[in-house]
């Protein structure tokens, strides 16, 4: 182990999804921890999911972290339903603080389902 057998790093949280395959939201928080110390700022996540056609979502996740005053990473996209394989594309931006912006990165992400799907 890295950073040794003593030191457990992480985060608890909770997460819950609100709604159906068509139209969703997600949101949850967190507290990270380092050994037995948790931290006093949480970090919070709101996601949403919605169908515009049979095959194709559009998406956002976003974070706020409690860094410089409190910052935010907010991402959009598209995701791409197949049968056994699905793929995300989209930006994603940081606001740091107030007055700190970076924009954009490209996200991209692939999933595939193995075995049969019922």
């Amino acid at each position: 182990m890295l950073l040794g057998d003593d030191f457990n790093v992480g985060v608890a949280y909770g997460v819950g999804t609100f709604g159906s395959s068509d139209v969703a939201v997600t949101g949850g928080i967190g507290f990270g921890y380092a050994g037995s110390d948790f931290s006093k700022n949480a970090v919070g996540m709101l996601g949403f999911e919605r169908r515009v056609s049979g095959s194709i979502k559009l998406i956002s996740e976003n974070y706020y972290l409690p860094i410089d005053g409190g910052s935010l990473l907010a991402s959009a996209g598209i995701r791409i339903l197949g049968k056994s394989l699905t793929g995300d594309i989209g930006l994603a931006g940081l606001l740091v603080g107030h007055d700190e912006a970076l924009c954009c990165l490209p996200l991209l992400s692939l999933s595939y389902a193995f075995g049969r799907m019922p």
